[in-house]
């Protein structure tokens, strides 16, 4: 059974009026001939630039960005950004409840959800700390992958998504890791006010003496 997002915000501790990254991608002007696009995303003081794997779709929305090969629907990843009033640590009550999350996250009609492995700080996307799942499972008769990952940003945490088909997963997992440790945050200096012409000063009129 997937878990809604209003869960997730609840299990992760995110305040619902805080402002989070918006993940609709924006594009960034890309070198001649390079055949890779690197995105952006933005807030109010940052911008974060990221850079899919070339030849993969990719589309986003508020705090929602998903990618996948061109014309492959059994490799997904997806990245959600989940808004904190204050940092938080990759504490134990933290991290039981990601696992729960994690394995309840698998898509419907899956079955036989396993956890595989876990570790911490195994990828550090942006230079922030992460734990890491690998998680099987079978859908429609078909062995799948998944790794889902926690990363620990200061202003937000990242869950993190790659499943694929397990003959594929082995091989996509490093183009997946290379695409997410990308992920470079930039701070946005306010723009300087514009000056403000000075005004010369008018000496009152002296007061004419009565006659």
């Amino acid at each position: 059974m997937r878990t809604p997002a209003i869960t997730l915000l609840v299990l992760f501790g995110a305040a619902a009026m805080v402002r989070a990254l918006d993940l609709t991608p924006q594009f960034v002007l890309a070198e001649k001939d390079s055949k890779e696009q690197q995105v952006s995303f933005r807030d109010a003081d940052r911008k974060v630039l990221f850079l899919p794997p070339a030849g993969w779709a990719y589309s986003g929305q508020a705090n929602r960005f998903q990618f996948n090969p061109k014309g492959s629907q059994a490799t997904q990843a997806v990245i959600e950004a989940v808004p904190l009033k204050e940092p938080k640590n990759l504490d134990p009550a933290t991290l039981k409840a990601f696992k729960q999350q994690a394995l309840a996250a698998v898509p419907a009609g899956s079955e036989q959800a396993t956890l595989l492995g876990e570790a911490e700080n195994a990828l550090m996307p942006g230079g922030n700390p992460s734990y890491q799942l690998t998680m099987s499972y079978k859908l429609h008769g078909k062995e799948f992958r998944r790794c889902s990952m926690l990363v620990n940003c200061p202003k937000e945490q990242l869950l993190v998504r790659f499943s694929a088909d397990k003959s594929d997963y082995l091989t996509l997992l490093p183009v997946f890791n290379r695409s997410l440790m990308s992920w470079q945050v930039v701070e946005v200096k306010p723009a300087a006010p514009a000056p403000v012409a000075s005004q010369p000063i008018v000496e009152p009129a002296a007061a004419q003496s009565s006659s």
